[in-house]
């Protein structure tokens, strides 16, 4: 199976999705990396945690730099839902 994305994809990305209501499972997310100030992660929310926190997951299991490395990462760390266009 091919990922939804692959680098160099330009995508809109909806700032207010979130404005109201959290992340659900599924969705595919903008967000800011953990620990690489200015640098942006688009990533699959594998679960919200009952504290907020959203749990990420990347398409490329082994070479996805996600929360199975860096953990849940806090609501504020997401700036918004990705929009991907039809094929």
């Amino acid at each position: 199976m091919y990922p939804v994305l692959r680098d160099g994809d330009e995508v809109d990305v909806d700032l207010d999705a979130f404005a109201a209501a959290a992340p659900r499972a599924g969705e595919i997310v903008l967000l800011r990396h953990p620990f690489r100030r200015g640098v942006t992660i688009v990533k699959r929310v594998l679960r919200v945690e009952d504290d907020g926190r959203v749990f990420v997951v990347g398409e490329d299991a082994v070479g996805s730099s996600d929360s199975r490395g860096f953990g849940a990462l806090p609501p504020e760390s997401v700036i918004g839902r990705v929009i991907i266009p039809p094929v």
